[in-house]
């Protein structure tokens, strides 16, 4: 790719086709020599029809021997940096995924909505334009009109068009988009003003973070291995692995204190959106203006305003979840992944990248550092770590000396058999009780939110399912419907038995909600709580949480939101209702994440001056990732899991891409499955030791949203796996009769559900 002015330019073209995933070569006209420029907007011609499209490099030859013009440079100026296109290719080549999407995922909050809102009129001749307008001025004036507009004006709003056609202004748009005589996306819900929501800059939340005068020996340490390898001219990232409470938010907020003063820009990146104003806050707090905020549930105006902020250099630090990892930060010198082992970092469709990955790659191009912090680190992150591609940097002591709670696993079998059916343990209810009649206050987590997690007939066994998803519906009892939590789809709880029409439905299971009615039995005074999904769309629900920081309630019930990044002085016992939920899961990372969210939703007891206690429920007390969390044991987490991976070669001895197929029809899905299998087979040929594949096989999520689906993994390594999967892929897809089936690659999945 060169990135000087050329007589040729690449160019992606803005049309999502599997045809139209390559690149087309366009030659540049002398009077657009200064505008094109790699990463510009631009309007180009294929096949009789005008298409957007984004250029990728400037050629001084080219071996194409049929070349046509670039027709117009659209906006002002590029779009992407120099350094994103080189990042866009990367990911490319690594996650399988076409340019187009990757470069989509990246765009500015500019670009998006002069792709969305505005209109053009596509290139005609004047002997062409001529004819047109008079055949549209016959039967359909107003379109005429819109027509005689754009010619005119050039390119403009939908907006602005609304005014001459104001009753069927949209229909006329479609037609003439239809035809081919206008392009540009019309989506007239962007130019709406979304009304009630504050600026990005008067969101934060304002920081009772204590600012740590003195550091201590561990964190003195900590800061200086990162400051060293700031110095480094091509640094190895970093993993810090500190304990909870142990920190990590000094050190963060210290090294990039060092990088501005080198002039070096930083990116802070965060697992969730929640958690985005409480480092906002914090962060602001330090360095005031020079932050800026992006995550999405900030307005477009607001996004555009902190994205120009950063791309004039007016702030050097952002903060953000996944998508800020794409920021246009100047001179970036240092990234922060906070939380790194949180999934929430991998993007769950196309393009599915991994942030820790594309973090790492855009820090590699920078020569920048990247410092990687987690209580509970991915087992691949500290494998590298372990293994020497990483730096390993520990906190292995809280600030201030203050101890780590005690953790009891209480065997809920037990409980069963001494008569307690409750779904609170003795011990969690004697703690509970102890809690509340001190004054502190007291967390209880449950992953899953709902009533009951499910519904069925005592006397047939039919089970309420959702229509359009292999799942059962969970019982929610605030509104008294069975809602799926896959697509969304709500009912009325029948009163009878819809297979035998018996009257013994019954729920069964637990969530959050039957949690809150349970403690409220049990703390009939006490002010409770409860922050999961569902919450979270009520009036007050993004309230609950300040609420009980401030000492407005002495019980927060949750999910695993509320597992990490919150710091709440008054807590000293933390109750997981039932650690199984996690462990049961079909996934090979199952114990991982459990051990992980154990971790986190512990730490969370005991940060003020008062120690705090754990009491974790279970129904498997024997398991490695239980026995390990009760002594906050990573490295002996860490060894169980790393031989459980050895012995079935699963990552990081291994490498996995992962083949979803789905589509409306079972039988067809199922036979395209199989296709895809004989051609990958076929492609491994060669060599077959160094790739193995299972299935094809129904996923454990069979059907979602209508959609049946099948699953292939492969497992190698990756640079062997991809030019195989590739072409297997070519041939299905030269080859396949299945129109209606849509094939998704998952380069290292976190899931296989």
């Amino acid at each position: 790719m060169s990135t000087e002015n050329g007589k040729f330019a690449e160019v992606v073209l803005g049309r999502d086709h599997p045809r139209f995933h390559r690149l087309f070569t366009y030659s540049v006209p002398e009077e657009l020599k200064e505008d094109v420029r790699p990463g510009s907007r631009v309007w180009v011609s294929l096949g009789g029809q005008y298409l957007e499209g984004y250029v990728t490099g400037l050629l001084s030859h080219t071996d194409v021997s049929e070349i046509k013009p670039i027709k117009q440079v659209l906006g002002e100026g590029p779009v992407f940096s120099i350094e994103l296109i080189t990042l866009a290719r990367w990911m490319e080549e690594y996650y399988l995924c076409p340019l187009l999407r990757v470069l989509k995922a990246m765009l500015p909050p500019t670009a998006t909505r002069a792709v969305k809102n505005q209109v053009r009129l596509t290139p005609l001749t004047e002997d062409e334009w001529i004819e047109v307008v008079c055949r549209w001025e016959e039967f359909y004036p107003e379109a005429a009109g819109i027509l005689t507009y754009l010619k005119q004006h050039g390119e403009t709003t939908v907006t602005r068009l609304a005014r001459l056609d104001p009753q069927n202004y949209l229909k006329t748009l479609e037609i003439l988009a239809s035809q081919g005589l206008i392009s540009g996306q019309l989506a007239l819900g962007e130019t709406r003003r979304r009304k009630g929501k504050q600026h990005a800059e008067e969101e934060e939340v304002p920081s009772e973070y204590p600012v740590q005068r003195i550091l201590t020996r561990e964190q003195e340490s900590a800061l200086d291995q990162i400051l060293d390898g700031m110095e480094d001219e091509n640094p190895r990232p970093i993993l810090l692995h500190g304990v909870t409470a142990s920190g990590k938010t000094e050190i963060y907020l210290r090294a990039v204190e060092q990088a501005l003063g080198r002039g070096r820009g930083s990116m802070v990146l965060v697992p969730e959106i929640s958690l985005t104003p409480q480092m906002t806050g914090v962060f602001k707090e330090r360095f005031g203006r020079q932050v800026a905020i992006l995550h999405s549930r900030l307005t477009g105006s607001e996004r555009r305003r902190e994205w120009n902020r950063l791309q004039s250099g007016e702030a050097s630090i952002v903060i953000g979840a996944r998508s800020a990892v794409f920021a246009p930060v100047r001179s970036l010198g240092l990234i922060i992944m906070d939380e790194e082992h949180e999934v929430s970092y991998k993007q769950d469709s196309t393009p599915r990248y991994h942030c820790r990955e594309v973090a790492r790659k855009r820090a590699e191009i920078n020569q920048a550092l990247l410092v990687l912090g987690s209580a509970t680190p991915s087992v691949e992150s500290y494998h590298r770590a372990v293994s020497g591609e990483y730096r390993l940097v520990r906190l292995a002591q809280r600030v201030e000396s203050r101890p780590l709670p005690q953790v009891c696993l209480v065997d809920m079998r037990e409980e069963i058999r001494d008569g307690n059916r409750s779904i609170f343990s003795r011990r969690l209810q004697d703690q509970l009780l102890s809690t509340w009649e001190k004054g502190e206050q007291s967390i209880l987590f449950l992953n899953r939110r709902g009533f009951a997690s499910f519904v069925s007939c005592r006397k047939c066994g039919y089970v309420m399912r959702c229509s359009f998803c292999d799942v059962a519906l969970t019982y929610h009892q605030s509104d008294g419907r069975l809602r799926c939590h896959y697509c969304d789809q709500k009912r009325r709880r029948p009163p009878a038995c819809p297979e035998c029409g018996s009257s013994m439905l019954r729920q069964f299971g637990l969530g959050t909600q039957r949690v809150e009615e349970e403690t409220r039995k049990l703390l009939p005074e006490a002010r409770i709580v409860r922050a999961d999904f569902d919450t979270l769309g009520m009036k007050d629900g993004e309230n609950c949480l300040e609420r009980f920081k401030r000492g407005e309630a002495e019980v927060l019930i949750g999910t695993q939101m509320i597992a990490k990044g919150l710091d709440f002085p008054m807590v000293t016992l933390v109750g997981v209702i039932t650690a199984d939920i996690s462990l049961n899961q079909p996934d090979f990372r199952s114990g991982e994440r459990t051990f992980q969210l154990l971790t986190q939703v512990a730490g969370r007891a005991g940060r003020g001056e008062v120690p705090g206690e754990v009491v974790i429920q279970t129904y498997s007390p024997e398991h490695y990732s239980l026995l390990t969390s009760m002594g906050h044991d990573y490295q002996g987490f860490f060894r169980a899991e790393i031989q459980y991976r050895q012995n079935l070669g699963y990552p990081p001895y291994s490498q996995m891409i992962r083949v979803l197929i789905s589509g409306p029809d079972e039988s067809s899905v199922r036979t395209g499955s199989e296709l895809l299998a004989r051609y990958l087979e076929a492609a491994i040929a060669k060599d077959p030791t160094a790739t193995t594949i299972l299935g094809p096989a129904p996923a454990p999520l069979s059907r979602i949203r209508g959609q049946h689906r099948w699953q292939l993994v492969l497992k190698g390594d990756l640079d062997r796996m991809r030019p195989e999967l590739l072409c297997g892929l070519e041939r299905f897809q030269a080859y396949n009769p299945h129109s209606k089936i849509n094939i998704a690659v998952d380069v290292e999945p976190y899931s296989l559900l």
